[in-house]
């Protein structure tokens, strides 16, 4: 298991924490500002985590990556274009970066407030010049959520044909559809008058909206918004009309449907009032290649569940059950991250990680003394069984 956390003052310090060793190693001084301020997770590709970061005494933007074998950090090389420094002076466009992964190609996402959003694609790992813009778009107010698109539509052409889309979604997400080439934007909005929501789609080829069906559901954790990708489709939870009954519901990308994955045979919430009433809170997740379904009753336990066979109720197994109050007292600030051969997983909370054995029914916190350091990003890594 390798953990990066990234310190820094004028210059970064690069942190990997082992399983083996079990303990924090200083293995890097790096001349370089993880972007943004708090925590950033590393994007994984071709056996190395990728950040945005700004160079110590440059205004520049410049891609680096640290190889999780040999622990060494270098520079990636960037598409030869304007990239913007987002730290310009009040009254110039503000500047968001992200790196990502598109199918097996490295991207980068570069989006200039009220002006632009790009999306490169690097074809060869390898090649500086395999970089290319796989699309734009312009004269649109663009924001994110989670490093999920949402375009508000407040341009007056997109707005004549958003068929009465708000802005106050209470879900959106993001995916691509591989048999027509062409990326896609989700969102659900809930209609108190008839209560339904509608599921409504943005093509980016053709530049509009459209609203695919009206579903009997509206979903929990709005202030979250995103949905989980997983197997081609988005994934919330929902409550249902009718049933009073709480429903993991998908929506498929390429074929334009929502549909019902059944939930293991767990006492579950109706509704996200009841959930909140008994300190009740469930996450939703992809853990070893898997959908999971995380379920915490405040104080007392928290279950893991594993769907190994998509869309087959059955399928869910239990794979743990924490009691450590450490743990059950923090159940809405609880992500779990990373599961181990060993049985051991790993759990974000509080700013910091938790190591849990399953076996031992021990844990182990992971924290660095930050002391002497003012912190500008902590990152999270990708972790080797």
């Amino acid at each position: 298991m390798v953990v990066v956390d990234i310190w820094s003052s004028m210059r970064s310090k690069a942190y990997v924490y082992t399983s083996k060793s079990k303990s924090w190693e200083l293995i890097d001084r790096i001349p370089y500002r993880i972007y943004h301020d708090g925590y950033d997770d590393g994007v994984f590709f071709n056996g190395s985590l990728h950040w945005l970061a700004r160079a110590a005494g440059q205004d520049s933007t410049v891609l680096i990556c640290s190889d999780t074998v040999n622990e060494r950090f270098q520079k990636v090389e960037m598409p030869e274009a304007s990239i913007p420094y987002p730290e310009e002076p009040l009254g110039k466009n503000r500047f968001h970066g992200n790196v990502g992964a598109s199918g097996d190609c490295l991207c980068l996402v570069f989006h200039v407030f009220n002006v632009r959003i790009g999306v490169w694609i690097k074809q060869d790992y390898e090649v500086r010049e395999s970089w290319a813009k796989s699309f734009s778009i312009t004269h649109e107010s663009i924001v994110y959520v989670s490093n999920v698109l949402y375009l508000e539509s407040d341009n007056k052409r997109v707005q004549a044909n958003t068929h009465g889309i708000r802005k106050e979604f209470d879900g959106c997400g993001f995916g691509y559809d591989y048999k027509t080439g062409d990326y896609k934007l989700v969102t659900v909005v809930f209609r108190r008058a008839t209560n339904c929501s509608d599921i409504n789609v943005y093509t980016l080829r053709s530049g509009s909206w459209k609203t695919i069906q009206r579903v009997p559901y509206y979903l929990y954790n709005k202030y979250l918004h995103e949905g989980v990708f997983f197997n081609g489709a988005l994934h919330w939870f929902a409550h249902t009309f009718g049933k009073d009954s709480t429903a993991l519901m998908c929506f498929d990308i390429v074929n334009e449907r929502s549909m019902e994955i059944a939930l293991p045979e767990t006492p579950m919430p109706s509704c996200p009032e009841e959930a909140l009433k008994k300190d009740i809170a469930i996450d939703l997740g992809v853990l070893a290649g898997c959908l999971c379904l995380v379920f915490g009753i405040w104080r007392t336990r928290i279950d893991v569940w594993i769907m190994r066979d998509y869309g087959v109720r059955t399928s869910w197994a239990k794979s743990l059950s924490i009691t450590q109050e450490i743990m059950t007292s923090n159940i809405w600030d609880l992500k779990l991250a990373w599961s181990f051969k060993n049985n051991e997983t790993l759990w974000e909370v509080d700013k910091g990680f938790i190591l849990y054995d399953s076996n031992s029914k021990l844990y182990r916190k992971l924290k660095l003394d930050s002391d002497a350091f003012r912190r500008w990003s902590v990152t999270r890594n990708h972790m080797h069984g």
